[in-house]
């Protein structure tokens, strides 16, 4: 990713909301296909501090590999998260999914450029990555929670600045 000033817009509810539902619109023929079961959870009042298009990157590779680990009539949610850390509150966005999980052994390694675990030859590595370039770019960060066989978690969690918090 060479765009080293990217932008930290704040994306309001409706507009992230809209974004989320571009996105489904997206993919809705796989969901509908598979019978995935699709909840958003996302309150009005939340303000995503990033910029749209490179988030909707991020949200797009993470629904994306989803759909490739769960299994018809699993389930893919998409939820609000707030979270204190070191002294400082977060808030994001969660998708999570009851697919195949990623094995602990993998956990420290999904985020290295053309680090893979899929065998199709379509796959390079490179989507996990450039999810955790686009946040570390926003001022964000990516974590992962993941369990073989019992899904996986990837938060999006952005900082709050002090005006935001009240």
């Amino acid at each position: 990713m060479s765009n080293q000033n990217a932008s930290r817009q704040t994306v309001t509810s409706s507009y992230a909301l809209s974004t989320i539902e571009e996105i489904i619109s997206l993919l809705k023929p796989d969901l509908e296909k598979m019978k995935i079961q699709l909840t958003v959870d996302i309150p009005e009042t939340y303000i995503l501090p990033a910029d749209s298009d490179l988030i909707k990157q991020v949200i797009m590779n993470l629904m994306l590999n989803s759909l490739e680990a769960v299994q018809p009539s699993d389930s893919i949610r998409i939820e609000y998260r707030s979270k204190n850390m070191k002294d400082r509150d977060f808030q994001g966005i969660v998708i999570k999914d009851t697919g195949a999980g990623i094995e602990e052994k993998y956990l420290d390694k999904i985020f290295e450029p053309f680090f893979t675990t899929k065998k199709d030859a379509e796959s390079k590595g490179i989507g996990l990555s450039l999810c955790r370039e686009i946040m570390n770019q926003l001022g964000g960060i990516i974590e992962v929670k993941s369990e073989k066989g019992s899904g996986s978690e990837f938060s999006l969690l952005f900082p709050l600045s002090p005006e935001e918090k009240r």
